[in-house]
């Protein structure tokens, strides 16, 4: 076991990919953004530069979009989105996720208490 100290910031940007990975499997969001190997088929790649003309002729833009998502990216441009339209995209994901995490949560307490009214 070594002695150095955890980075408790290193742990929080776990915590929140894992959050964010949840929250993108939960809504089935189903491109093969997990898988790294995408990235070599990427615009960008070849060109040396990501911007919305690239994006647009990318064969990979949702699972860079799914990736920048989980991973909270800051970049310019990922997956055809730019931060701030990112950022957007997030808050809505997760205001649905949220929505039916709770409509869940009521249901499952309508069911074990009776109340179904």
């Amino acid at each position: 076991m070594s002695d150095t100290p955890v980075d408790g910031s290193v742990i929080m940007t776990l915590a929140e990919q894992q959050y964010r990975a949840s929250v993108i499997r939960q809504l089935q969001i189903s491109v093969d953004w997990q898988l790294v190997e995408w990235v070599d088929g990427a615009a960008c790649r070849d060109s040396g530069r990501a911007d919305r003309p690239t994006c647009a002729r990318c064969p990979v833009r949702a699972e860079c979009l799914a990736a920048a998502l989980v991973a909270g990216d800051t970049a310019e441009w990922r997956g055809g989105a730019d931060r701030e339209e990112r950022a957007g995209l997030w808050e809505d994901l997760e205001r649905v996720y949220l929505g039916h995490r709770d409509r869940g949560f009521m249901q499952l307490d309508r069911s074990l208490t009776g109340r179904w009214g």
